[in-house]
């Protein structure tokens, strides 16, 4: 009997810890997910250099850095610092979290010229070049989903103006792509105006520039109207390899036999044995930003040499001979057709056209003397004739009448 209760009992709570092993939980140990970090890809920006449509485009090469700045977490989806400690580093701790291309303009390229339609440019009196700038962030590792801030920033163009200012936030977005990895869903670049972030993925720099009109004005009763006068014109910083068009009202090709009044320099000549000069349409500054051109102007004639950039150092010099005495526009105004002629003939291009040149005079007097020792011989002369022809009329009407 004890031997059958003991069986059962025994039974009971074999049964019984079968139930309780059944309905005990599982506890299963899993590892705590982690992303593995990806290096931030490649994005971009647009440079546009924008110029007055008669100036070419100079040689100029912008920079830029990116650099991270504090996000915004109190935004409906936060957006983390471009450094936020434990979901952002360096694959390189030497090196910077992107790097960015230069914006490179070559003298003399192609442009597109600015039109009502276009999305940038819609002054039709201005042109400009484009270049697309790339951004690579491969630097900087994203180990976290989320929002990245950074400040893109170019470095200052003293020859230029930027238009919209010299910074760019760009946010790198990161996402899970639901198979438990992270990847770069794409970045946004933002103009901030007046505390408003508004989408613009682009820098535009103007190039200001302006007029340099150099005239002639002659006067005097020994002054000759076939007069060449010879002036030479010196530019500094005026953009490295830079074309200036020249406009005005002036003699093309000069003969150098053309009158007795010019004389035409040889060192001017491209040959020695040239017949003629030929004053420029156009001319190119050198790599260190400088030009020297020469220009034969007569009375009345002017240049302008159009599209220099503001801070062009500029200088004037004329020739003078064959008696002739000089002042400059500054020291004696003058007018050509509309145009007044008032600056000085050394100075800075600011932000206004130029208008300067020189004022000439050869003027000289007949001697007194001689007018008085012929004076007396010419009124006798014609007191004379007049007697002569009064008595052939009146020997002539007594004929007539007898």
């Amino acid at each position: 009997m004890k031997k059958r209760t003991r069986n059962k009992l025994l039974a009971v709570l074999a049964i019984t810890l079968i139930a309780a092993l059944v309905f005990v939980p599982v506890v299963r140990t899993r590892a705590v997910p982690k992303y593995s970090a990806i290096p931030g890809g490649a994005t971009s920006l647009d440079k546009y250099l924008v110029l007055p449509t008669n100036l070419s485009v100079p040689g100029l090469t912008f920079s830029f850095s990116v650099t991270p700045i504090s996000g915004d977490k109190s935004a409906t989806i936060p957006v983390y610092d471009g450094d936020e400690s434990g979901k952002v580093e360096l694959a390189d701790s030497n090196k910077d979290y992107a790097t960015v291309a230069d914006a490179v303009f070559v003298a003399g390229e192609n442009t597109t010229p600015g039109s009502d339609s276009d999305p940038v440019v819609k002054d039709t009196t201005k042109h400009y070049a484009k270049k697309s700038v790339a951004i690579n962030f491969s630097n900087t590792l994203f180990s976290e989903p989320g929002i990245y801030r950074y400040k893109v920033t170019e470095t200052a163009q003293s020859a230029t103006t930027p238009i919209g200012g010299l910074e760019r936030i760009l946010d790198v977005y990161v996402q899970d792509n639901g198979l438990g990895e992270l990847e770069i869903q794409g970045y946004v670049m933002y103009a901030d105006e007046s505390g408003v972030l508004n989408k613009k993925d682009y820098f535009e720099n103007q190039y200001p520039s302006h007029n340099l009109y150099i005239g002639k004005k002659i006067y005097g009763n020994q002054a000759s109207k076939d007069k060449y006068f010879r002036f030479k014109v010196t530019l500094k910083e005026a953009g490295a390899n830079t074309t200036v068009n020249v406009g005005g009202d002036y003699t093309s090709v000069i003969s150098t036999s053309v009158n007795g009044a010019t004389t035409i320099d040889k060192n001017d000549l491209a040959n020695p044995t040239d017949t003629s000069y030929t004053n420029p349409s156009s001319f190119t500054t050198d790599a260190s930003k400088e030009a020297t051109v020469v220009f034969y102007l007569q009375g009345d004639q002017y240049v302008n040499l159009m599209g220099l950039p503001e801070g062009t150092i500029y200088s004037v010099q004329e020739t003078i001979d064959d008696g002739y005495t000089s002042k400059s526009a500054d020291v004696h105004n003058f007018n050509i057709g509309t145009e007044t002629f008032d600056d000085s003939v050394n100075g800075t291009v600011g932000t206004e056209n130029i208008y300067t040149g020189f004022y000439n005079t050869k003027e000289g007097t007949i001697p007194t003397g001689v007018i008085l020792s012929v004076a007396p011989w010419a009124i006798a002369g014609v007191v004379i004739l007049a007697g002569v022809i009064f008595f052939a009329i009146r020997s002539r009407r007594r004929f007539e009448e007898e």
